[in-house]
């Protein structure tokens, strides 16, 4: 079985454990990286520019913190959000969780429930974990991407649990429907648990045969990444994620090490709640910190959208701000996310 604790408000982590194919996972995970030598793509590698398109950029006032953080370099923070204007218009975004509830008043109809290979329950999202993520990366208010359109594969009950052969049915899912409508797509994975070559592989053939581009939690044990899944899978097509606070300072619960590829905002992330159309609910963890990626994700495929895995990657870490983040332990990137690439003259 797969299990995630539940999130605790404020600063409370969303864990999954795993041990073995169908154990306890871990939820928040994010994509660590091993020495994988596996080529999944073998065109487009270099960093694809993004020059040369609108210039056209949006600022919402007053935002939350983890929002402002995306569009400026350093602290202290300012008070405003800028944005492409694009906003991830044309990309879909597969919540890959414990469901979505697509009536709330935050994604304005651009939501869906897609599938459910939860067999004891319905669509509902009885947890809350998987609005609160989606809320992050497209909510109007709250969201990175906010005319993303989000699509929901439920694999966790409203306990958090679930198993790893539901998720690998999900990626599969994902990965026919994105041939399907040939939108450009992302998938996010908020969910971790110990190292799953099945898990890792099933990410592969994703990105391999239908071009999806993956974000994952990194995993909120505070341990070495590389031994966890999805988030070992960092060099096999997904980009993993831990977890900064409002000071710029890791998280003492986000996984570090050399498999992962960056960090985002990740500690008390107001977004989502399925309590009702107009609920907020505020999380920590590397659950919280995956979706911020997930979202600068379309955010670039809506001006760019033959973007590679790897040149995704290789512009997200580019770009980002490097150096500047507190408490990095030896052998994890120094590297925080940066969504406003205007000011990094690469998009915009």
């Amino acid at each position: 079985m797969v299990s995630l604790d539940d999130v605790v408000e404020g600063h409370g982590l969303d864990i999954v454990s795993n041990e073995e194919e169908d154990s306890p996972l871990q939820e928040n995970a994010l994509h660590q990286q091993r020495n994988f030598k596996r080529s999944l793509d073998a065109s487009g590698r270099s960093v694809e520019e993004l020059e040369g398109l609108e210039h056209t950029f949006t600022d919402q006032p007053s935002a939350p913190w983890n929002l402002i953080r995306l569009s400026q370099r350093t602290i202290p923070l300012g008070t405003s959000y800028a944005y492409g204007a694009r906003a991830g218009v044309g990309v879909d975004v597969y919540i890959v969780d414990t469901g979505v509830f697509a009536d709330h008043s935050e994604f304005g109809g651009r939501a869906k429930v897609g599938v459910n290979f939860v067999t004891t329950e319905d669509f509902w999202d009885g947890n809350g974990h998987g609005t609160h993520v989606a809320g992050t990366v497209a909510g109007a208010t709250y969201g990175v991407a906010k005319r993303a359109s989000i699509v929901a594969v439920k694999v966790l009950d409203k306990n958090g649990s679930g198993s790893w052969s539901d998720i690998i049915a999900g990626i599969a899912w994902v990965a026919q429907q994105a041939r399907n409508s040939t939108r450009r797509s992302v998938a996010n994975l908020s969910i971790t648990g110990s190292y799953m070559q099945s898990v890792n592989d099933a990410i592969a053939s994703c990105v391999r045969t239908s071009g999806v581009h993956f974000a994952a939690a990194a995993g909120n044990a505070g341990l070495d990444g590389c031994q966890y899944s999805p988030g070992s899978a960092s060099n096999m097509g997904a980009v993993s994620v831990g977890s900064v606070n409002s000071k710029d300072t890791v998280s003492s619960f986000s996984n570090i090490g050399s498999c992962l590829t960056i960090f985002a905002p990740g500690e008390s992330i107001i977004s989502a709640s399925p309590a009702s159309t107009v609920a907020t609910r505020i999380m920590s963890g590397t659950s919280m910190a995956s979706p911020h990626v997930a979202g600068v994700m379309a955010l670039a495929l809506s001006y760019r959208g033959n973007l590679s895995w790897w040149g995704m990657r290789s512009i997200l870490v580019r770009v980002a701000t490097k150096g500047g983040l507190v408490g990095v332990p030896a052998g994890s990137p120094n590297i925080m996310l940066f969504g406003y690439w205007a000011k990094a003259g690469v998009v915009g």
